[in-house]
């Protein structure tokens, strides 16, 4: 029994390439954290938003027939950006002490993420779900703002 107790426990041992990895996600995990204030709720709240939008987004693109490549990297990238400017804000409330832009921000990018995933569930062909006020305020939106 001995035996088979610490052959388990070296198995469980990471070898080279998942101590990199760990290592990795750790450094990330720090620079991510450290640059967007911490990892509050309100930053979990706004990566699940961006998460379900894109997979949202994933769906109606392939139920539409529009699959493109470079229009879900360019999706990526405006994430990416998101988060980036969640950083700015961060860094601008530690340098005025106002402590406002962050949250600021994070809300305003939640808003419009929550907007995404109700359009996207609508261009799926799932706009049955979403209640009339909803899709009817934000055809008013995109009516409105139409050039």
């Amino acid at each position: 029994m001995y035996t088979e107790i610490v052959a388990f426990l070296r198995m469980l041992k990471p070898d080279d390439g998942d101590k990199f990895l760990m290592m990795l996600g750790g450094w990330l995990g720090f620079w991510f954290s450290f640059a967007v204030g911490g990892v509050d709720k309100m930053i979990i709240w706004l990566a699940i938003l961006a998460v379900v939008d894109y997979i949202t987004g994933i769906i109606a693109a392939f139920r539409g027939c529009k699959w493109c490549s470079s229009v879900g990297f360019k999706g990526i990238a405006k994430k990416a950006a998101m988060f980036a400017i969640v950083a700015f804000c961060h860094g601008l409330d530690q340098t005025t002490g106002l402590g406002m832009f962050r949250n600021m921000a994070i809300f305003a990018y939640a808003v419009n993420e929550a907007g995404s995933i109700i359009e996207n569930i609508d261009a799926s062909g799932w706009g049955k779900f979403i209640p009339a006020f909803l899709r009817n305020g934000l055809k008013q939106i995109q009516d409105k703002h139409k050039i």
